[in-house]
């Protein structure tokens, strides 16, 4: 992130032996902060990727406009996902 460059981020998580210990047992707040850190690391660590692009034959895509024609693009993106046991975008039904 371009913002870190010029900003170091803050942790600002509770300290078990502060104030807030008197309503949450010391472990709790303890716990919750280990599990907010290793959520804040996977975060850093993990890359979105996208899913991988559904190929569709010439006679497939005819296939899948045509029947978008007559029923609509959300009945054909639908139909032809389990028809051909793969995911067909309303945005392909479309075209």
């Amino acid at each position: 992130m371009a913002l870190l460059r010029y900003f170091k981020p803050i942790h600002n998580l509770p300290d078990p032996r502060q104030s807030l210990s008197t309503l949450i047992p010391f472990d709790v707040i303890r716990e919750m902060n280990r599990t907010v850190e290793e959520e804040n690391d996977c975060g850093q660590n993990s890359k979105k990727h996208c899913s991988p692009y559904q190929k569709f034959s010439v006679s497939e895509r005819s296939q899948i406009g045509k029947y978008a024609i007559q029923h609509g693009a959300t009945s054909a993106s639908k139909y032809f996902s389990r028809k051909l046991k793969k995911p067909v975008t309303r945005s392909t039904a479309m075209v």
